[in-house]
């Protein structure tokens, strides 16, 4: 299980599901969004998901869909993503997960986007 929580602590996750996708995206997107030089990610099928607290959802355009991103209501933090392209799946920014030695990336994406000085995970 991976737990996730956001900065004030209003909001808190949970998931059962085993990591899929392990990655970092150094997009323009992502990095606007997280308010830095990349995206720390796990990929999920959403079952056994749950979430407690109030969240915002902020929708945009990423990729060959839109994206509905969740951040906490209160301080702002990213905590997940449902991308509308991959029913079925949950995205989880491991800023937020409790262990953060649970987040092991697999692989850098949109490198060219990054900055020189990002570029390593």
């Amino acid at each position: 299980m991976i737990e996730g929580k956001c900065h004030c602590g209003q909001v808190t996750t949970k998931i059962t599901a085993q990591p899929e996708f392990q990655f970092v995206c150094h997009c323009s997107t992502c990095q606007k969004l997280c308010g830095g030089s990349r995206l720390a990610a796990v990929v999920f099928s959403d079952e056994g998901f749950s979430v407690k607290g109030e969240t915002t959802k902020y929708s945009y355009q990423g990729g060959k869909d839109k994206i509905d991103s969740h951040f906490c209501t209160t301080c702002g933090t990213p905590m997940y993503a449902y991308p509308r392209s991959a029913e079925g799946k949950i995205v989880l920014k491991a800023n937020s997960f409790v262990d953060p030695l649970q987040f092991q990336p697999q692989q850098s994406i949109f490198l060219e986007k990054a900055s020189s000085w990002a570029k390593e995970f």
